[in-house]
């Protein structure tokens, strides 16, 4: 299976593989950062959490 481009150039940015997991929507990738940081620990240095916001149309 041919790896992504968003994958891809993100590992070019960061300089090391990452796990990468598209989810639609931006209000639902807000709606579920907030659900995790309620129940999950503070999030420790070197979490990485990128949203990426593309043209609406």
């Amino acid at each position: 299976m041919e790896e992504s481009f968003d994958k891809i150039l993100l590992e070019k940015i960061i300089s090391y593989d990452v796990e990468i997991e598209a989810s639609g929507g931006k209000g639902n990738i807000i709606n579920r950062f907030k659900k995790i940081k309620s129940i999950s620990p503070p999030m420790r240095k070197g979490n990485i959490c990128f949203i990426v916001d593309g043209d609406e149309e």
